[in-house]
């Protein structure tokens, strides 16, 4: 794990250039090349503002289905992605379970397109079986960090080696991350801006596993870079009962259309919330509306908590609060009286307030 350094708009192909000469007569070139036909750019517009809108994605099927990370921007629209031959699709996401912080991708073709795609991919039940990630492993991860990569160029590449595998205790802002399973900890600074969906590979050009969104260490404070293995686990919340699942299962049914999306206990059968909370969105003109403040009851919870028009709720006691109905359907879990964390973002800027909800008023 190493801190976090800073640097943008670096040509995507300089990674590879800059390993040492010793390299330079190796076929792992040849390898990042073959994996790089197994990415996928991925855009959106709209979202959160200040937050990036593009993202990396791993093509698991020849059908067009993608593995990325649960990214803010695919509950955006205008969903698009680019293939490493500078074809350009749309895309819509097929499910996000949370458990894993991951989502399955699906390409949209046009009517008149309607022919099979017979795409390069990984294989995931093979690369599970045969592809194993130890300390000490030299991989590569392969991501579109920075955006540096528009159309057909090439993923940016860089030069790994996994110093540990434990498992994942992160932050984002002031709440911990949904996911706590085991990661592979890797020593460069893999998890920038965009990376977040891309692939680690071995030297055979094997996946071992997926480039994961931006954290900090809980108890370092300082950002981690890290990919979930294929063979990473998570609990998962059925109707039935809690299973356990590999990242790898999780992929293979949802791509079948097998998969059964994690179920949180039901919080209450109330179909409003019975708190209030002082807070008035603006309104709602499309189905997902982001969740900006467009005015704060004087004396209410949010008004001493500190909030302001135009802020944008980012997170609900951790939970991501992508529309003004998720926002309302997370209070539906409280009483009055509770105190509850949440994070916004005002200009450039994350704050976390708490909230202590009061009793719906007396109409």
């Amino acid at each position: 794990m190493l801190q976090k350094t800073v640097f943008r708009f670096v040509p995507a192909l300089l990674f590879v250039g800059m390993v040492p000469s010793a390299f330079a007569t190796d076929p792992y070139d040849k390898v990042a090349v073959s994996a790089n036909e197994k990415l996928v750019k991925l855009f959106g517009a709209g979202g959160y503002r200040g937050a990036e809108s593009y993202g990396t994605g791993i093509i698991v099927s020849p059908q067009g289905h993608i593995l990325t990370a649960a990214a803010p921007f695919l509950d955006g629209r205008e969903l698009r992605l680019h293939l490493p031959d500078g074809r350009k699709y749309q895309f819509k996401v097929k499910l996000i379970e949370k458990e894993f912080d991951a989502a399955i991708l699906e390409i949209v073709q046009a009517k008149k397109e309607l022919i099979p795609l017979e795409l390069p991919f990984f294989d995931v039940a093979e690369s599970v079986k045969n592809a194993k990630a130890e300390p000490g492993t030299w991989v590569m991860a392969m991501s579109n960090m920075y955006k540096v990569a528009e159309r057909d160029e090439m993923m940016s590449v860089q030069r790994a080696m996994v110093t540990s595998v434990g498992k994942l205790s992160a932050r984002r802002g002031q709440f911990e991350i949904p996911f706590h399973g085991d990661v592979l900890y890797l020593d460069t600074v893999t998890n920038n801006p965009g990376a977040a969906g891309g692939a680690v590979i071995n030297r055979k050009g094997e996946l071992l596993g997926m480039i994961g969104k931006e954290f900090r260490n809980n108890q370092t404070d300082t950002w981690v870079n890290y990919a979930m293995p294929l063979s990473t686990k998570a609990e998962v919340i059925l109707k039935t009962g809690k299973k356990t699942f590999t990242l790898a299962e999780f992929v293979e049914l949802a791509v079948q259309d097998k998969w059964v999306k994690s179920e949180r206990p039901p919080d209450s059968d109330l179909k409003e919330p019975r708190v209030f909370t002082g807070i008035t969105f603006v309104p709602k003109v499309v189905e997902r509306t982001p969740p900006y403040v467009e005015e704060v009851e004087p004396g209410s919870p949010a008004y001493k908590a500190g909030l302001k028009p135009d802020d944008l709720v980012i997170y609900l006691d951790g939970e991501p609060v992508y529309s003004t109905d998720i926002f309302k359907d997370l209070l539906r879990r409280y009483q009055p009286g509770d105190k509850v964390q949440i994070e916004i973002r005002r200009g450039d800027n994350l704050t976390a307030m708490t909230l202590e909800l009061a009793p719906l008023p007396k109409r």
